[in-house]
Parts: C-alpha cells; sequence; structure tokens
C-alpha cells in the first residue's frame, strides 16, 4: 500500500507490515502493564497477609488435637503456629480447654480411652503440675464452668435420683451443691459477676428442657423459663448481664432451632431471631456486645453477625464453603478476633475439625492446617 494521506478521509495510509509491528509493540506494552499491575496485586495481598499475620501472632489459643481417639492438647499462636504441647497422654483424651484470666492455669476434662471414665483436671502451665478435681467417675457428660473471676468451678455431679450443681471455692476447696429432687441440671453458665448461673434444668415427668437461675449468695434456684412445648438449652450471658441468649426448638425437633434473648428481669419482651427451617447454634456475645452465631441449616454453613448485639437489627450474614457441615464460633478476649471450629461431618468425629480466624466483621483472615484434627478452641487471656 502507498503512504499518504488518502483525500476522501484525511486518514494516513499504512502498510500491514507497519500495523502488524504495531500491534506486536501494543501487545508487548500491555503485557508489560498486566504483569505490573499482577505483581502490584501480588505485592499487596502479600504485604496484607503479612500485617495480618503480625497482628494474629501475639494471640494465643488452647486447643484439643487429635490423630486417633486419643487427643492431647496444645497452644497455637493466632496464625496457627503449634507452639506447644501441654499434654502428651496415651491412654487419655484431653479437650476442652479453658484458662484463668491470670493465664497460669487451664482446666480440662479428660476421658480415659479404653473404659470411658471422666475426669474434671487442672494443669499449672509453668511447673506443669495436674490436679483432679472431680472423678474419675463412669462415662457420661461433664458440664464445667470457670467464674469469670477465676475463684470459682462450677460442675455436675450425678446422684441417683437427680444431677446436683457443685461450686467450688477454688483456693479453699470448700464445695457447695445444689439440686432438686428428681431433676437435672447441666450446662451450667457464670453472670459476668459471677454471682448467678444459669444451667438446663428437666425434672422426670417433664419431656422439655427450661432454664434455671442459681443464686450463689443465697443459695437458691428458680426457674428462669416455663415452656412446655419448647425445649431451651446453651444459655449465654450478655456482657452486662441484663441479658441471657439462648437457643429453643419445639417439642423434639432439633432440626429447627431458633435464638431468643430474655431479660434478666423478664420485665421485656423477648427478642427472637430464625426462620422456619432454620437451625443456629453457638451464639455468643462478645465482651463488647458483638453477638455472632453459626446457622447450620439451611446449607451452606453461615456466620450470623449483629454488630449491636440487638437480634432485632438486621443480620449480617457470611456464608462459608460448600464443605463445612457444623461450626462453633469462640470471640477472643479483646472482640477483635473470633475463632471458628468447623467440619466436613455431621456427625461428632472430632478428627475432621479445624479452625478459621475470622476478624469481627466475619471476613476470614487465616485458615489453620495442621496434620491433625483441631477443635475445643479457647482464646488465652492476653
Amino acid at each position: 500500500m502507498l503512504r499518504g494521506i488518502d483525500s476522501s478521509t484525511g486518514f494516513k495510509s499504512v502498510s500491514r507490515r507497519e500495523i502488524n509491528s504495531h500491534g506486536s509493540r501494543y501487545r508487548r506494552i500491555s503485557g508489560s502493564i498486566s504483569n505490573i499491575f499482577l505483581g502490584v496485586s501480588l505485592a499487596t495481598i502479600s504485604l496484607l497477609s503479612c500485617d495480618t499475620s503480625q497482628r494474629l501472632e501475639p494471640y494465643r489459643i488452647f486447643v484439643a488435637g487429635a490423630r486417633d481417639t486419643q487427643s492431647d492438647l496444645f497452644l497455637f499462636n493466632g496464625n496457627g503456629t503449634k507452639l506447644r504441647q501441654l499434654t502428651d497422654t496415651p491412654d487419655r483424651a484431653e479437650m476442652w480447654p479453658v484458662s484463668t484470666s491470670d493465664s497460669e492455669r487451664i482446666y480440662f476434662e479428660a476421658r480415659n480411652v479404653l473404659n470411658k471414665e471422666i475426669m474434671l483436671c487442672s494443669l499449672d502451665l509453668e511447673s506443669g503440675n495436674e490436679d483432679t478435681l472431680y472423678g474419675p467417675v463412669p462415662p457420661g457428660e461433664l458440664w464445667f464452668a470457670l467464674s469469670p473471676d477465676a475463684r470459682y468451678m462450677a460442675y455436675v455431679v450425678s446422684e441417683t435420683t437427680h444431677t446436683s450443681l457443685r461450686i467450688r471455692n477454688i483456693s479453699s476447696g470448700h464445695e457447695r451443691s445444689f439440686y432438686e429432687d428428681e431433676c437435672r441440671l447441666i450446662r451450667p453458665s457464670w453472670s459476668p459477676n459471677s454471682r448467678l448461673i444459669v444451667c438446663q434444668i428437666r425434672c422426670n415427668h417433664e419431656k422439655q428442657w427450661d432454664l434455671a437461675l442459681i443464686d450463689i449468695k443465697r443459695g437458691r434456684i428458680s426457674r428462669f423459663t416455663d415452656t412446655p412445648d419448647m425445649s431451651e438449652f446453651k444459655a449465654r450471658w450478655s456482657p452486662d448481664g441484663s441479658s441471657i441468649l439462648t437457643s429453643r426448638f419445639k417439642g423434639s425437633d432439633r432440626t429447627k432451632v431458633h435464638l431468643v434473648v430474655i431479660s434478666t428481669d423478664r420485665a421485656t419482651v423477648e427478642d427472637t431471631f430464625g426462620k422456619a427451617n432454620d437451625r443456629i447454634v453457638s451464639a455468643v456475645w462478645s465482651n463488647t456486645g458483638n453477638l455472632i452465631a453459626v446457622r447450620e441449616r439451611p446449607l451452606p454453613l453461615s456466620i450470623l453477625l449483629w454488630p449491636t448485639g440487638n437480634l432485632t437489627s438486621p443480620a449480617e450474614e457470611k456464608r462459608l464453603e460448600e464443605k463445612w457441615k457444623r461450626g462453633r464460633a469462640v470471640w477472643s478476649h479483646d472482640s477483635k478476633y473470633i475463632a471458628v471450629n468447623v467440619s466436613e461431618s455431621n456427625s461428632r468425629n472430632r478428627h475432621l475439625w479445624r479452625i478459621l480466624i475470622m476478624d469481627a466483621a466475619g471476613n476470614i483472615v487465616r485458615r489453620w492446617s495442621d496434620e491433625m484434627s483441631i477443635y475445643c478452641p479457647s482464646w488465652k487471656h492476653p
């Protein structure tokens, strides 16, 4: 093609070779720019990951780790790096570690692998010395709760005609027992001021679980809820002690579980959350009043957040990967992070559990990976 100006269009005419040359130059420049943007993006992601890693590194989390039927206790940092193995007992499975506010001691459940007998134990983290607070007793469920001031331990004891809730003064060893004839008390939860306990109660003639309040100072038990056709379970206190959060289901249908918040003076109307087919579990407030819950049904597993802690406000939903079927969430003590324990199985097989670390907005900032199953996370006090 001749070079020159086309009189009809006013555009310069160019040869095909020149077009191809410019095209190649454009592709080279375009490719270089793309590579620059890709490099910048990867560098930004790397910096953000490094920043998250640095922010999580000071945090410590106690966990139970298992490779078979036996589990030991470990201390990890927030990034998922194993720092220390706390127990090494081939004949026992240890789980549910809870630390004191000074982080000098942890309390945990120990279960004999062979005869399934259970004990409530404590471990001095500096010396490694272990004590037994209760047991060994025949196989069953062990429910215990350490008071926020770390002065008392509440745990459930099975008697011939009932279960009692024992309160032990940790320093003196003195114990008090609370019970109602022919009734079961399970899952104790302390109020923030360490003066009251809410727990589940069911008497022999009843089919459903209610909630009971135990006044430690006055030494009395009173019914907190009375719902003949509904069951309440896994009750938790609000940070200021003014409300109790509980899960509730109708009859024996545990596939449909909703959330209920009840004022401790029962003077206000209950707040509820849950659609027809929801199964919402592991709901808990942070120390600053944020509320989080795990919704197991309908799938996929999702995290529900209420930044105001009020169930009447819209919930922010964060859906997780399709493979996760069950979950449990625990706030850090400063309310900045959430450890979400997730499982790929609907069963209680503890060998399938993993840890996701989320920020307070529900964004996943770290995924733990380890050769063993990790469950029962508990944040160490700062």
